[in-house]
């Protein structure tokens, strides 16, 4: 588990992560990095990786939800 909090940049998981292990990646999540990779116009990532484990979108999503950023938008604002 330590080994996971000690990388510098965004490692895909080889196995299939603990729920601890999970819940320690969105706490420790480089959400700076993150942004400064994100690329708006790329296709988007699937939710979760071929182990079961979310994908990267998704523990920013996950550390986002965790630490109340983002804003709330509506069905009627998504597709206006």
């Amino acid at each position: 588990m330590k080994t996971v909090l000690m990388r510098k940049a965004w490692e895909k998981p080889t196995r299939k992560l603990t729920d601890e292990e999970i819940q320690e990646i969105v706490e420790n999540f480089d959400y700076d990095a993150y942004l400064e990779d994100f690329n708006e116009d790329a296709d988007p990532e699937p939710v979760y990786d071929r182990y079961g484990n979310p994908t990267r979108d998704t523990f920013a999503s996950l550390y986002e939800s965790l630490h109340d950023l983002g804003e709330e938008t509506t069905i009627e604002e998504l597709f206006s």
